[in-house]
């Protein structure tokens, strides 16, 4: 811009009347200091407005007026018509929120799918913590019970009131074992079984005692692999030998001798 377009343009009004920016301001300054005729104008300018301030005008002249009214109305519509550009510079195009939002699902989607996953592996935890919970207290229950009966077998073998009798297999049954517990105080009697065969889902053991020649039940008990259960049986008095056969389920009135299993005689 040349000196004359520069004080035609009203740039100079408003340079002296505080209205431009720091830019526009450092641009007048930079073209007044290399144009004497633009400082004189500026000197000009400044010095009409200081006599209208004395003279006591509310208005200054026509002319410089409309200059000054043309010049702010251009900037105005200047910045109304820049404005909408500003705004649309600022607006985000509908892909964008078309991306955003399938973006957004598939998040959606892969956090459903993530949590459906961790819901399955904690029921399956659950299920074997419950399974754990249940062998454990299996484990426990079968622990007890064979505390238990370590409890009583070795209250049988160590009380000096007991009476150790060990029953020897006949001649169907060499390699039968059975050890019986006579007490001489209280006369209970208690059995283990040791190596009798497993019993069978129709046959019992029955347990003997032979008194005066005459045989008395002293009870009936299964074998199930558990050779270290202690059988509690009947108390006996008196007994001159105790044998165990092999009867039909839930015993006999009288023995079958020949499914003698085990005897001993005292």
């Amino acid at each position: 811009m040349d000196p004359r377009e520069l004080i035609e343009s009203g740039q100079l009004e408003l340079f002296v009347l505080g209205q431009l920016s720091s830019e526009e301001r450092k641009e007048v300054e930079t073209m007044a200091q290399k144009y004497p005729e633009l400082r004189l104008e500026i000197n000009r300018i400044e010095a009409s407005i200081k006599a209208i301030s004395i003279q006591g005008e509310k208005f200054p002249r026509p002319e410089l007026r409309e200059r000054i009214a043309s010049q702010l109305n251009f900037i105005e519509e200047k910045k109304s018509i820049e404005k909408p550009q500003g705004v649309q510079g600022r607006l985000i195009p509908l892909n964008i929120y078309i991306w955003s939002l399938a973006a957004c699902f598939a998040l959606l989607l892969w956090t459903s799918i993530s949590l459906l996953k961790v819901y399955k592996e904690l029921e399956i935890t659950k299920e074997k913590y419950l399974t754990s919970i249940q062998e454990t207290k299996k484990y426990a229950s079968q622990t007890s019970y064979l505390k238990n009966e370590f409890d009583r077998l070795h209250l049988a073998v160590t009380d000096t009131n007991n009476i150790s009798l060990k029953l020897k297999g006949t001649l169907h049954y060499p390699n039968a074992i059975a050890v019986l517990y006579w007490n001489r105080i209280h006369h209970s009697v208690s059995l283990i079984p040791r190596s009798l065969p497993i019993s069978d889902a129709s046959h019992s053991y029955q347990l003997w005692a032979i008194v005066d020649g005459k045989p008395l039940s002293e009870g009936v008990f299964e074998v199930k692999g558990d050779s270290i259960r202690l059988e509690p049986m009947k108390d006996r008095l008196t007994a001159q030998a105790f044998a165990i056969t092999l009867e039909p389920k839930g015993g006999s009135p009288n023995p079958h001798l020949e499914n003698m299993v085990v005897m001993v005689k005292i």
